[in-house]
Formats: C-alpha cells, structure tokens, sequence
C-alpha cells in the first residue's frame, strides 16, 4: 500500500499523503466508469494513478477518498502497421512493445536503407 501513496517527486516537497485511501485497480473502462459513478454519488475524492513516475506529486492522494490505478490498463488495443500507429491502453509500458510481437517491432522500427 505505501507504494501508492508516494511517486518521484523530491522528498523535501512531496506532499503528504492522506491516512485513508482505498486503491482500486480497474480492468477496462467500464469498470472505471461504475467507480467513478459511485465516487460521485457518496461525494468521494479519486485520485489517478499511472506509473508513479511523476515528479510533482500528481498521484499522491492528498485527502481521503479512492486511488484508481492504471496498473492493470497495459494492453494494445490496435495495431496499424502501414500508418505506423499504435493504440495502447493508459498503462503500456513503452519497453514492453517490443515484446509484442513482429508488428509491434516493424511499426516502432526505423525504416532500413
């Protein structure tokens, strides 16, 4: 749990984190949907959560309320190889394309002389 109430900002200006915070870790949009429908509802703070590698305490839930983590939102979603696009979830992991198989090393590629 610690993990998630902190990220890369410097120490010395990181804001404090709040004492009571539930982390949810959504699979699809639909799940983040409901979530933030019934946050809304009871009137409770969501904070966002990507990687944790932000440097100006972004994700650090300052109040009480909900942690969505993307953590679980890493798929590719869609590969266009002759337009060289790819379409990702919000938690890919950019070192991870190349572990997706040939098309995702031929759009990421440079072309070849």
């Amino acid at each position: 749990m610690q993990s998630y109430l902190c990220d890369e900002t410097v120490v010395t200006v990181r804001p404090k984190p709040a004492e009571n915070v539930v982390v949810v870790k959504p699979a699809n949009s639909q799940e983040i949907s409901e979530i933030l429908k019934l946050a809304n509802q009871e009137k409770t703070p969501v904070f966002i959560r990507g990687g944790g590698t932000g440097l100006c305490g972004g994700a650090i839930p300052t109040k009480d309320g909900l942690l969505i983590s993307m953590e679980r939102l890493n798929k590719v979603v869609e590969m266009d190889v002759d337009n060289l696009m790819i379409t990702v979830e919000s938690r890919r992991n950019p070192g991870g394309y190349s572990q997706g198989g040939g098309q995702c090393r031929a759009v990421l590629s440079p072309p070849s002389r």
